[in-house]
């Protein structure tokens, strides 16, 4: 809810042109009936981490707004006059004159920001124009030993923005909100708009996972009513059992006052049962005896047998 909010606004204050100049929104809105092809900032997109660097050094530039011509251009500008709307500077597409500057490699500590902006084929060779040959490092004291060792003069600017210029004029410090930071806004909506369809896709299969666990639940609630209803069942049975127990118990003693008359009776017939052991014992082994003789014999009796057939067969 937090990030679709923030992204509502950022939304909202896009098609609200915030921070675009008064001249600006009157060319870009539908009541001047002039034909414009966008800003500057439409045109480009750059490497994450870049936009406050390539704000830095095109900084209004972003807000010059594209036509086709310079009669276009002219337009704009009179329409600007004669409603009072403001100011603004035009890029007239097919009349503008364009110095890319030079293409050497970077020093080291250095990157050509160039290289961290991707442009729409139509305006390469304008936002190479008016980036230049830019170098772009980590911080300002970097920016300024490079400044030095630049015979060049280039403009160097740090990924937080700030900026040594080819003569050595230092530009940084924070921000105070006022500015439009259109490079920056429009990344943060890019991100928002990733991370709210990631969220709310989480969040539909969490609401599922949430419906099916509130069904779950209903069942274990009637589970629980169910096992209430079977406990209060189980303890009167477990009185009725306690009842039962009791009176088993009083049998128990009964039976252990019969038990001890019956222990002498026991006593005497288990001697006499040792003496039937004993003799059970000798006859055991008597019937080994036997049963190993008629072992004996029904082998004599198959080898005659045998010895018989043999003879017949003779």
């Amino acid at each position: 809810t937090s990030k679709r909010a923030r992204l509502t606004t950022l939304e909202e204050m896009e098609r609200g042109m915030a921070g675009i100049k008064d001249g600006v929104r009157a060319v870009m809105g539908n009541g001047s009936g002039l034909s414009v092809k966008g800003l500057i900032a439409d045109a480009i997109e750059t490497t994450r981490g870049f936009e406050r660097a390539v704000e830095a050094v095109l900084g209004e530039r972003l807000q010059y707004v594209l036509v086709e011509n310079q009669a276009d251009g002219l337009r704009a500008v009179e329409y600007l006059k004669t409603s009072s709307g403001g100011r603004g500077s035009f890029v007239p597409l097919k009349d503008v004159r364009l110095y890319e500057g030079s293409s050497s490699e970077a020093p080291s500590g250095a990157r050509n920001l160039r290289d961290e902006v991707s442009v729409k084929d139509d305006y390469k060779g304008l936002i190479a124009c008016l980036i230049g040959d830019a170098l772009v490092v980590d911080d300002l004291a970097g920016a300024l030993d490079i400044w030095r060792a630049n015979g060049a003069r280039k403009t160097i600017v740090t990924m937080d923005g700030e900026m040594v210029d080819p003569q050595g004029v230092i530009t940084g410090g924070s921000s105070n909100g006022s500015e439009a930071n259109i490079l920056l806004k429009r990344r943060e909506i890019k991100d928002l708009s990733s991370e709210t369809a990631s969220l709310e896709t989480s969040f539909v299969s969490l609401a599922e996972g949430l419906k099916r666990l509130d069904a779950a639940l209903e069942g274990l609630k009637v589970d629980i009513e169910n096992y209430r209803k079977r406990l209060y069942s189980d303890d009167i049975e477990k009185a009725n059992m306690e009842g039962e127990l009791k009176r088993a118990g009083d049998e128990l003693e009964r039976l252990k006052e019969k038990a001890a008359e019956f222990s002498s009776e026991l006593r005497s017939t288990e001697e006499a049962l040792s003496s039937i052991g004993v003799k059970k014992a000798e006859l055991l082994k008597e019937r080994e005896e036997l049963e190993r003789g008629i072992a004996s014999k029904e082998l004599r009796i198959k080898e005659l047998s045998e010895e018989t057939l043999s003879l017949k067969q003779k």
